[in-house]
């Protein structure tokens, strides 16, 4: 398995995000940070239970109304799980044309940052779950 693969994997299979709701910031959106963590993690408790379009739109929700510091790195997230989620990932073929539209350190780095971000706005520590 490429570590782009076991990036997609572990995003997909294991979720990123669960929070508690601590801070209230505002993002752009209007959206509250404490707001946002809640929404947030309501996904990552359905997330176990859920088909993987489904993942790909709840994402898109928390990207559009994440705080701007960490808006770009949801937009990426929900962008790689929409495109996961839109092909079969036993076909190797799909997984290498999606490995190619995505930088496994760019992924990587954003994924860190919301943890970064989700500990310290929301009070979670991800590493802890």
């Amino acid at each position: 398995m490429t570590p782009l693969r076991k990036v997609f994997a572990s995003l997909f299979i294991v979720g990123t995000l669960t929070v508690s709701g601590v801070a209230c910031s505002s993002s752009d959106s209007g959206t509250s940070t404490a707001a946002w963590c809640k929404k947030f993690e309501k996904v990552d408790k359905e997330e176990s239970k859920s088909e993987s379009a489904d993942i790909g739109k709840a994402f898109e929700g928390l990207a559009k109304d994440a705080p701007k510091a960490i808006r770009k790195d949801m937009d990426m997230l929900a962008s790689a799980f929409t495109a996961l989620s839109d092909i079969d990932v036993t076909d190797e073929n799909a997984m290498k044309e999606l490995e190619a539209n995505y930088d496994e350190n760019e992924i990587d780095a954003a994924t860190k940052r919301i943890e970064t971000f989700v500990k310290d706005e929301c009070g979670y520590d991800l590493n802890d779950k």
